[in-house]
């Protein structure tokens, strides 16, 4: 049978962090071996959160805003806005919570009616 678990990369296998239960094992000491990258971007979400003792976790992979914001939409950004949009999803990490940069910026450029602002809300209601 095939070792599908390994030890846990952040919490060194002992299941916590800090003295709290690790977030990425969820206590269990051990992580998948599965090792896309998007997993491991999630992982590091979670390191930088729980890092931070952030108790708000809006916090998304650039991934996951790339994948809601409309190609249409994109195209009818003016340059500066488009550039803005890449330095912003550059960044690997976008904070979408009240009031902060990435979410105030997404939100102007693309317009509170817009696709893309109604599929980035539909992922802040996940």
């Amino acid at each position: 049978m095939p070792i599908t678990t390994k030890p846990c990369e952040y919490c060194d296998g002992t299941g916590e962090v800090a003295g709290s239960p690790c977030s990425y094992c969820e206590g269990t000491g051990r992580q998948s071996l599965r090792t896309d990258a998007h997993d491991q971007t999630e992982w590091n979400v979670k390191a930088i959160v729980d890092g931070l003792g952030l108790s708000q976790t809006l916090l998304f992979p650039s991934y996951r805003i790339l994948e809601c914001i409309d190609a249409t939409e994109y195209n009818g950004l003016t340059d500066a806005q488009k550039d803005g949009v890449k330095v912003l999803l550059s960044c690997t990490i976008v904070d979408l919570n009240d009031g902060m940069a990435g979410k105030t910026r997404l939100w102007d450029w693309f317009g509170a009616e817009s696709v893309t602002v109604a599929a980035l809300q539909a992922l802040l209601d996940e």
